[in-house]
């Protein structure tokens, strides 16, 4: 069973995706914030992380540089940011994917098996 990290502040969104991805046979980890995302991710070594960009304490673009430089952070990593026009520097951290909130479930399922697929970055 695939792995997959959620790491967002929301209460709601966190639930939502995780009972979206526990339908479809995958392993949620839900964390809310990036520095318990990141215990998580060196403890469970997930195979693809889901992050929220604005968080407190560590927010996901300080996460994108944690994982270029750490090497339990090896898996696929999709941002999710509030609709904007603004999404060049996730994408330029690292970034595998970027997905806008609220995220359509056939968008969310369709970005994670696409990089579940493919190689890791």
């Amino acid at each position: 069973m695939k792995r997959i990290l959620i790491i967002d502040a929301q209460p709601e969104m966190r639930r939502n995706l995780t009972t979206i991805l526990q339908l479809e046979k995958f392993q949620p980890l839900p964390a809310e914030n990036g520095r318990v995302g990141i215990e998580l991710a060196k403890k469970e070594k997930p195979d693809l992380i889901l992050s929220e960009i604005v968080m407190p304490e560590l927010d996901g673009l300080l996460l994108s540089v944690a994982r270029q430089r750490q090497s339990p952070f090896r898996s696929s990593f999709l941002r999710l940011r509030v609709r904007s026009a603004t999404f060049v520097p996730s994408m330029s951290l690292g970034a595998d994917d970027y997905l806008t909130k609220p995220v359509a479930k056939t968008d969310l399922l369709g970005a994670i098996r696409s990089r579940l697929c493919s190689p890791p970055s």
